[in-house]
């Protein structure tokens, strides 16, 4: 075996440039296919770091008229936690961000407020000291802390000193009882909490309408883990669990009608349950085109083994001649073809780095830095797998035709004709498949292409230009409704005297920033039939000014003034999407809706047009503007217009409102970022996608020049002697022309059949572009056929050089 394996390295030594252009194709197919595995693995694939994950479950709230599911109320979990049988215990958890003081720093960190049971429950052990206990999560006992292992290394210099250490949160002292193990996150792999801290401390550390929301039994704030006792499988937990829902829904009908209760397993929640398969489904593409570079690859290099055995037919019929029997010619070839796969592979894992990496570097906004995407044993198993596989599929053929010689022709140099290169041949069909798994990535590229300038150009009802945003954190520094509404009529005034500053106006959330409050409304004159009962509408708390500051243009009624304040009755600008729901057909203006747990009719003052407010590809939904003097909000957000460049003035903007309050923490922004932000899913679609079809269309096209070059070597007789007799260039460049074009033109035409088929599986990430758009298809089928024929032109054109005599005596 050592013998044999010396001797394939000796045979693939021999031709340095053939080998590595080999094993740089298989490199590059293998790399992409496992770089892609890796995210599927980490995201998807690789199993909950729990203590027996399968018995564990994540509650969720549904609603008859909303999609999708939701968290729990934390009074309906104290309920199911205290009524069910089917569990052994349940635990919820809050993300959150809370202020944290270190000397004269104040910074915002983000964890978890848990149950006591949270870690026993997940079987998580920390590294140091000991987990939340239940004595832990009772009112009144003092404030304790787990970190997280990152937190430890950077805030506590990994000191086991670090147990008993006092830290301040929101001005409170908590002591540090536990240190996190390496790489734990909870039940999400996108949060990088640096905390955990027990719900006894809610009233610390939640303030404001986050206070008010935690103890609502309507606001679904929490999520809510449990584990199912022994033998009790998730069918028999729901059904358990369903009169519980059904009696919360009698007992509690304002808050509970229309909802149940959905049980999902650990695995499938620990990526946000409705946005799941949609990231299951774009992972899935890219291994999918990665596999179609895999193929396009596969079939190059059979060509090119092809090629080579033409090249190697004395050398294999002196074998055989020697005794070697055709099984020893077939192993050897086989040997050396696996031989290049290993290669191919083993560089591809080192590729698969690299990409992985650079990947990476286009996460989506809000992925923690620290994520864990490595190269584990799950995803070298799939390199070594993709890498037998490659050497099946581009080996077994060449090694078999390869080993069909004729002795006595080939010993006494006897020409072989066209050598099976008619337009019939093998090699064709392998340059027309690569063909139609090029235009087909192609056209999938074209269609993120396509997308990405369709939502680029979408218009989205409000002004962007030159805008910058700066939110302080007024409810983490303690201030009250008079104090905080005191700071912004003075910040309002400052930052209006910053020169290069056009105008500043404050609402309670910036649009396209995924940030999306909602609140539950009951139109005046409601019927059941319109199906508004609990349902919830997006909203903000703006300014008078704001919406003739953003440009947000009114079809109907009135903007906001000054007189609407606490003095006069409550008013509310609606825009187009919830008033044709409400009142279908009626002028909304003068009509009335109530907030829930509120019986104050607010009055529709007026209606503006429909905006892109959470993301660019939601359709317009139901959406309202609240005066802030009549509709008090703790947290807003300053927008600021500028003359010229936003992000040149926000260190200026800064100090001014620092100069306010030097306590109070700050974020800012530019405008172009949040809409690049929203933009990522199409910029980052058409960027993958682009790359992967350049790719196809490169090796595509090597596979035609490397078909078509052959050509013209093993036919340079027949060339010579048409030139001899007098045949004209352009009979010369047809002929060898005419191959091209039908291998091509069969590989387009069956390229754009496969596509139509296919690409309905990506219509949901395109932006306003159909699947089987003709112009996409139109423009790839041009753009493939004439660069392919420009690779097949080339040694067409080379064989015009063809000297007759030189062509004649070589024979």
């Amino acid at each position: 075996m050592i013998q044999d394996l010396r001797l394939a390295l000796r045979s693939l030594a021999k031709s340095p440039g053939f080998t590595t252009v080999a094993v740089l194709m298989l490199a590059l197919g293998v790399g992409a296919s496992t770089a892609c595995f890796s995210f599927l693995n980490a995201f998807f694939l690789r199993p909950p770091p729990f203590e027996r994950p399968d018995e564990l479950v994540s509650l969720h709230s549904t609603e008859d008229k909303t999609p999708g599911l939701m968290r729990l109320s934390v009074p309906n979990f104290t309920d199911y936690r205290a009524n069910n049988t089917v569990f052994t215990d349940l635990a919820l958890h809050l993300f959150l961000g809370v202020r944290f003081t270190e000397g004269e720093n104040n910074s915002i960190l983000f964890g978890h407020l848990v149950s006591g049971s949270y870690f026993d429950l997940l079987g998580v052990k920390p590294v140091l000291g000991r987990p939340l206990s239940v004595a832990d999560d009772v009112e009144g006992a003092p404030p304790v802390v787990v970190v997280s292992h990152a937190f430890w290394q950077t805030r506590l210099a990994a000191s086991p000193e670090a147990l008993g250490r006092t830290l301040l949160f929101n001005n409170v002292p908590f002591t540090v009882v536990g240190v996190a193990p390496a790489g734990f996150r909870g039940i999400s792999v996108i949060d990088a909490p640096d905390y955990w801290m027990p719900t006894s401390v809610y009233r610390s550390v939640l303030l404001g309408q986050g206070l008010e929301f935690f103890i609502s039994r309507r606001a679904v704030t929490v999520s809510v883990i449990g584990r199912l006792k022994p033998g009790v499988t998730l069918g028999q937990a729901a059904a358990s669990l369903k009169p519980l829902s059904e009696k919360l829904a009698i007992d509690f009908p304002a808050d509970n009608a229309g909802r149940s209760l959905r049980l999902v397993p650990i695995a499938q929640a620990m990526l946000d349950p409705n946005r799941r398969s949609d990231l299951l489904r774009a992972g899935n593409l890219l291994i999918a085109l990665a596999g179609l570079i895999l193929l396009i690859a596969c079939a190059n290099l059979a060509n090119l083994l092809l090629a080579r055995a033409g090249a190697r037919q004395r050398e294999i019929a002196l074998r055989v001649a020697l005794g070697a029997s055709r099984g020893q010619v077939v192993g050897q070839l086989l040997r050396e073809n696996f031989l290049l796969a290993a290669l191919g592979g083993g560089l591809g894992v080192v590729i698969s780095v690299w990409l992985r990496d650079l990947l990476w570097a286009l996460r989506p906004p809000g992925f923690p830095d620290n994520m864990e995407v490595n190269v584990d044993g799950r995803v070298l198993a799939f390199a070594v797998s993709a890498t037998i596989l490659t050497g099946l599929l581009f080996g077994v053929v060449p090694a078999l035709a390869a080993s069909r010689v004729d002795l006595i022709a080939i010993l006494k140099r006897v020409p072989s004709g066209d050598n099976g290169l008619s337009i019939f041949s093998f090699r064709h069909v392998l340059v027309a498949a690569q063909v139609a798994l090029s235009v087909v990535a192609l056209v999938i590229a074209g269609l993120f292409v396509r997308s990405l300038n369709q939502a680029s150009a979408v218009t989205l009802g409000w002004n962007s230009r030159n805008l910058a945003l700066m939110s302080a954190d007024l409810v983490q520094s303690g201030y009250n409704q008079t104090r905080t509404l005191e700071y912004y009529q003075r910040a309002l005034a400052r930052l209006r005297t910053v020169p290069g500053v056009l105008d500043v106006s404050i609402a309670s959330r910036p649009f396209l920033t995924g940030v999306n409050p909602q609140r539950t409304i009951k139109p005046q004159g409601e019927d059941e039939a319109l199906r508004t009962r609990g349902r919830f509408m997006s909203f903000a708390v703006v300014q008078p000014d704001f919406l003739r500051f953003m440009g947000l243009e009114l079809v109907a009624g009135r903007d906001f003034s000054v007189d609407d304040n606490g003095t006069h009755p409550p008013a509310v600008i609606i825009n187009e999407a919830m008033a044709r729901l409400a009142w279908p057909g009626q002028d909304p203006i003068g009509k009335t809706i109530k907030l829930y747990n509120d019986e104050t009719p607010v009055q529709v003052v007026g209606v503006t047009r429909n905006i892109r407010d959470v993301e660019l590809r939601a359709d317009p939904a139901p959406f309202a503007f609240f005066p802030v003097a009549q509709f008090f909000e703790a947290a807003n957000v300053f927008h600021i217009r500028t003359a010229g460049n936003p992000t040149d003035l926000l260190p200026t903007l800064r100090k001014e409102l620092q100069s306010l309050d030097p306590a109070v923490n700050l974020r800012s922004i530019d405008y172009r970022e949040v809409i690049r932000n929203a933009l990522w899913g199409s910029r980052t679609g058409a960027t993958l996608m682009s790359v992967f079809g350049v790719i196809a269309l490169f090796l595509t096209l090597l596979g035609i020049y490397a078909v078509m070059a052959q050509a013209v070597v093993q036919r340079t007789r027949e060339i010579g002697i048409c030139l001899a007799l007098g045949a004209q260039t352009r009979a010369v460049v047809g002929l060898i022309l005419k191959r091209g074009v039908i291998v091509t033109g069969v590989g387009v035409l069956g390229g754009l059949a496969a596509a139509c088929g296919l690409t309905r599986y990506v219509g949901s990430f395109l932006f306003e572009v159909k699947p089987t758009d003709p112009l996409t298809f139109a423009v790839i089928a041009g753009l493939l056929s004439g660069v392919a024929l420009l690779a097949c032109y080339i040694p067409a054109r080379r064989a015009t050089k063809v000297d007759p005599l030189i062509a004649l005596r070589s024979e």
